[in-house]
């Protein structure tokens, strides 16, 4: 009875034993698979998430593609219209050279005619006709006595006598070519921009030469006292820009005000350009010495 009890405990002892690692492996197994499921789950979820955070990308950039496209379109656009408006300003430009230099054409032809045919009246080869025998032909054949030049009868080319005009002042793109082109006149505004500069150019040099000891030679000025400004005509010539009469008067103030200072005579180049001698301004007409014929020369001889 014993050794039958023994004996079954032995049996349940052995298959216990061989029961456990069967267990264990089924765990293992299990457990493994659990894992594997897991990890594909997780990979499958992983790949999700991948393929909606691409599609969220390509959304997105699809997104910013489109509204670059349409900043792109309307930076065109924008820059087309501008161009419109440049090729249009250029068309007015080149519509009145145009008419300009098609006036100025008749007036060489017509201009062309006359000469030569002054040529014939003096008796001269009318291609070797030029400009001083014109003056002297109208001189004698007109004579005026007349004092100002300008109220003398005259025969001039149309360049001479037609006022010019400004070339283009902008590029094809539409920028301007000078920086005060906005201000109408940037011709009269350069001038009194250097001018400005100039003078304070001459009172940083007049502070230097004190502070050295030494003093300007202010006698070296005086030779601006032989000459006046230009006339306001000049001016606009000069400039090929309308003047009034308060900007020319404002240009004549910061002129004098160059003048005055001490240091003048360091730029008298610049300031003699806009200055005139005192003698060239008095126009004199050179009238012939009264002719006496001799008294016995009209008596008839007996």
């Amino acid at each position: 009875m014993l050794s039958r009890f023994v004996s079954r405990a032995i049996l349940q002892i052995v298959s216990t034993r061989l029961t456990i690692p069967s267990i264990a492996h089924r765990l293992q197994s299990s457990t493994s698979n659990s894992k594997s499921d897991r990890q594909q789950t997780s990979s499958t979820s992983g790949i999700k998430e991948i393929d909606e955070n691409e599609s969220f990308l390509n959304s997105r950039d699809a997104a910013q593609a489109i509204a670059d496209e349409e900043i792109i379109d309307s930076v065109e656009q924008a820059t087309s219209d501008r161009a419109e408006k440049i090729s249009q300003a250029m068309k007015n430009y080149l519509m009145k050279s145009r008419e300009k230099q098609k006036v100025l054409d008749e007036k060489n032809y017509e201009y062309e005619i006359g000469r030569r045919h002054l040529a014939r009246i003096m008796g001269e080869d009318p291609e070797e006709f030029n400009q001083e025998k014109i003056d002297d032909a109208l001189s004698y054949l007109l004579p005026s006595g007349l004092l100002d030049e300008r109220a003398r009868p005259k025969m001039r080319p149309p360049e001479e006598m037609y006022p010019k005009e400004k070339a283009v002042q902008f590029d094809k793109a539409g920028r301007p070519f000078h920086f005060l082109y906005y201000t109408a006149k940037h011709n009269y505004y350069d001038v009194l921009h250097t001018v400005a500069n100039k003078i304070e150019e001459l009172k940083k040099g007049e502070v230097a030469m004190l502070a050295s000891g030494r003093e300007p030679d202010y006698s070296q000025n005086d030779e601006f006292n032989y000459t006046q400004w230009e006339s306001k005509e000049i001016f606009e010539k000069r400039f090929l820009e309308k003047l009034d009469d308060e900007q020319y008067k404002t240009l004549i103030i910061c002129l004098n005000r160059l003048v005055k200072n001490p240091m003048a005579y360091t730029i008298k180049d610049y300031i003699n350009s806009f200055r005139t001698k005192l003698a060239d301004t008095i126009s004199k007409q050179h009238i012939e010495p009264v002719k006496k014929k001799d008294k016995f020369s009209f008596q008839k001889k007996n």
